[in-house]
Protein backbone atom coordinates (compact mmCIF):
# COMPACT_ATOMS: atom_id res chain seq x y z
CA UNK A 1 0.00 0.00 0.00
CA UNK A 2 2.57 2.57 0.73
CA UNK A 3 4.39 1.49 -2.52
CA UNK A 4 1.31 1.68 -4.13
CA UNK A 5 0.69 5.35 -2.32
CA UNK A 6 4.03 6.78 -2.94
CA UNK A 7 3.77 6.03 -6.89
CA UNK A 8 0.03 7.66 -6.88
CA UNK A 9 1.96 10.80 -5.26
CA UNK A 10 4.92 10.41 -8.11
CA UNK A 11 2.31 10.55 -10.86
CA UNK A 12 0.19 13.03 -9.80
CA UNK A 13 2.89 15.60 -8.94
CA UNK A 14 5.18 14.82 -12.12
CA UNK A 15 1.68 15.42 -13.99
CA UNK A 16 0.71 18.64 -12.54
CA UNK A 17 4.53 20.13 -12.87
CA UNK A 18 3.94 19.47 -16.16
CA UNK A 19 0.57 21.25 -16.46
CA UNK A 20 2.13 24.14 -14.64
CA UNK A 21 4.44 25.75 -16.84
CA UNK A 22 2.85 27.55 -19.86
CA UNK A 23 4.28 29.21 -22.81
CA UNK A 24 2.92 32.38 -24.37
CA UNK A 25 4.26 34.33 -27.53
CA UNK A 26 3.45 36.32 -29.72
CA UNK A 27 4.04 40.77 -29.94
CA UNK A 28 3.85 42.33 -27.14
CA UNK A 29 3.06 45.95 -25.93
CA UNK A 30 4.37 47.68 -23.04
CA UNK A 31 1.95 48.45 -20.70
CA UNK A 32 4.01 50.04 -17.80
CA UNK A 33 7.73 49.13 -16.83
CA UNK A 34 7.35 45.57 -15.43
CA UNK A 35 4.18 44.22 -17.19
CA UNK A 36 3.41 43.91 -20.59
CA UNK A 37 0.30 42.68 -22.95
CA UNK A 38 0.45 39.52 -25.73
CA UNK A 39 -2.83 39.03 -27.36
CA UNK A 40 -5.08 40.81 -25.00
CA UNK A 41 -3.67 38.77 -21.87
CA UNK A 42 -1.51 40.94 -19.06
CA UNK A 43 2.05 39.45 -17.99
CA UNK A 44 3.65 40.88 -15.30
CA UNK A 45 7.23 40.22 -15.29
CA UNK A 46 8.38 37.99 -12.33
CA UNK A 47 11.10 39.05 -9.87
CA UNK A 48 11.06 42.67 -10.31
CA UNK A 49 9.44 45.76 -9.89
CA UNK A 50 9.17 49.17 -11.66
CA UNK A 51 8.22 52.55 -10.76
CA UNK A 52 4.60 53.53 -11.61
CA UNK A 53 2.89 56.08 -13.49
CA UNK A 54 2.96 59.46 -12.19
CA UNK A 55 5.94 58.66 -9.63
CA UNK A 56 8.46 61.44 -10.18
CA UNK A 57 12.04 60.62 -9.22
CA UNK A 58 15.63 63.25 -9.82
CA UNK A 59 18.06 62.64 -12.20
CA UNK A 60 21.75 62.97 -11.42
CA UNK A 61 21.62 66.66 -11.24
CA UNK A 62 18.05 66.84 -9.15
CA UNK A 63 16.19 67.84 -11.67
CA UNK A 64 12.47 65.85 -11.41
CA UNK A 65 11.30 63.32 -14.35
CA UNK A 66 8.31 60.98 -14.38
CA UNK A 67 10.32 57.77 -14.01
CA UNK A 68 7.01 55.22 -14.90
CA UNK A 69 7.01 56.40 -18.23
CA UNK A 70 10.58 56.28 -18.52
CA UNK A 71 10.75 52.75 -17.37
CA UNK A 72 7.74 51.95 -19.79
CA UNK A 73 9.97 53.33 -22.54
CA UNK A 74 12.87 51.15 -22.12
CA UNK A 75 10.32 48.21 -21.57
CA UNK A 76 9.39 48.59 -24.96
CA UNK A 77 12.78 49.33 -26.23
CA UNK A 78 13.49 45.75 -24.81
CA UNK A 79 10.49 43.90 -26.71
CA UNK A 80 10.65 45.93 -29.90
CA UNK A 81 8.50 44.63 -32.90
CA UNK A 82 9.46 41.15 -33.03
CA UNK A 83 7.84 38.32 -30.88
CA UNK A 84 8.33 37.68 -27.12
CA UNK A 85 8.39 34.54 -25.03
CA UNK A 86 6.95 34.28 -21.80
CA UNK A 87 7.47 31.48 -19.72
CA UNK A 88 4.98 30.84 -16.69
CA UNK A 89 4.54 29.08 -13.94
CA UNK A 90 2.13 31.26 -11.87
CA UNK A 91 -0.38 33.76 -11.29
CA UNK A 92 0.09 36.89 -9.12
CA UNK A 93 -2.81 37.50 -6.47
CA UNK A 94 -4.42 40.01 -8.92
CA UNK A 95 -4.95 37.33 -11.32
CA UNK A 96 -2.17 38.40 -13.78
CA UNK A 97 0.77 36.28 -15.57
CA UNK A 98 3.69 35.99 -13.74
CA UNK A 99 6.23 35.37 -16.33
CA UNK A 100 10.20 35.17 -17.19
CA UNK A 101 9.93 36.56 -21.05
CA UNK A 102 12.53 36.91 -23.45
CA UNK A 103 12.93 38.62 -27.04
CA UNK A 104 15.01 37.20 -29.81
CA UNK A 105 15.38 33.45 -28.36
CA UNK A 106 18.90 33.48 -26.23
CA UNK A 107 20.25 36.09 -23.90
CA UNK A 108 19.35 37.49 -20.76
CA UNK A 109 15.55 37.47 -20.10
CA UNK A 110 13.56 40.84 -20.89
CA UNK A 111 13.29 41.06 -16.58
CA UNK A 112 16.85 40.70 -16.10
CA UNK A 113 17.71 43.36 -18.51
CA UNK A 114 15.11 45.91 -17.08
CA UNK A 115 17.12 45.40 -13.72
CA UNK A 116 20.44 45.36 -15.30
CA UNK A 117 19.31 49.11 -17.19
CA UNK A 118 18.69 50.07 -14.01
CA UNK A 119 14.85 50.80 -14.74
CA UNK A 120 13.45 48.13 -12.21
CA UNK A 121 15.03 46.92 -8.91
CA UNK A 122 15.12 43.24 -8.32
CA UNK A 123 12.17 41.57 -6.47
CA UNK A 124 13.84 38.46 -5.65
CA UNK A 125 15.32 37.10 -8.96
CA UNK A 126 18.37 39.30 -9.64
CA UNK A 127 20.45 40.62 -7.02
CA UNK A 128 23.52 40.52 -8.50
CA UNK A 129 22.38 42.44 -11.26
CA UNK A 130 20.89 45.29 -9.57
CA UNK A 131 24.01 45.64 -7.38
CA UNK A 132 25.72 46.20 -10.63
CA UNK A 133 23.15 48.70 -12.17
CA UNK A 134 23.31 50.16 -8.84
CA UNK A 135 27.43 50.82 -8.77
CA UNK A 136 27.43 51.57 -12.17
CA UNK A 137 24.67 54.46 -11.52
CA UNK A 138 22.67 52.98 -14.59
CA UNK A 139 18.81 54.39 -15.00
CA UNK A 140 17.02 55.27 -11.69
CA UNK A 141 20.35 54.06 -9.81
CA UNK A 142 22.18 57.52 -11.42
CA UNK A 143 19.74 59.90 -9.42
CA UNK A 144 17.21 59.61 -6.70
CA UNK A 145 13.74 57.68 -6.45
CA UNK A 146 10.96 56.02 -4.27
CA UNK A 147 11.22 52.18 -4.56
CA UNK A 148 8.03 51.04 -6.45
CA UNK A 149 6.73 49.45 -3.18
CA UNK A 150 7.22 52.60 -0.72
CA UNK A 151 5.65 54.70 -4.04
CA UNK A 152 2.35 52.55 -3.25
CA UNK A 153 2.20 52.41 0.14
CA UNK A 154 2.81 55.82 0.25
CA UNK A 155 -0.14 56.39 -1.81
CA UNK A 156 -2.33 53.82 0.18
CA UNK A 157 -2.73 51.43 -2.84
CA UNK A 158 0.28 48.66 -1.44
CA UNK A 159 -0.08 45.02 0.22
CA UNK A 160 2.22 43.17 1.55
CA UNK A 161 5.78 43.79 3.54
CA UNK A 162 7.81 46.81 2.79
CA UNK A 163 11.73 45.15 2.51
CA UNK A 164 11.92 47.07 -0.90
CA UNK A 165 10.66 50.27 1.22
CA UNK A 166 13.02 53.12 1.65
CA UNK A 167 14.43 56.35 -0.37
CA UNK A 168 17.21 55.84 -2.50
CA UNK A 169 20.39 58.45 -2.97
CA UNK A 170 22.71 59.22 -5.36
CA UNK A 171 26.08 56.53 -4.24
CA UNK A 172 24.70 55.45 -0.62
CA UNK A 173 24.29 52.43 1.29
CA UNK A 174 20.47 52.85 1.44
CA UNK A 175 18.75 49.38 2.83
Amino acid sequence: RLLLLFLLVAASAAYLGGLATEEISGRAVAVDGDSLRIDGRDIRLRGIDAPEFGQVCQDAQGADYNCGDRARRALSRLIGQGTIRCESAQLDRFGRTLALCFAGGEGPSINEMMVRQGWAVDYGDFPGVEQNARNDKRGLWAGRFETPRAFRANRGDAVGSTWLSGLFRLGGDDE
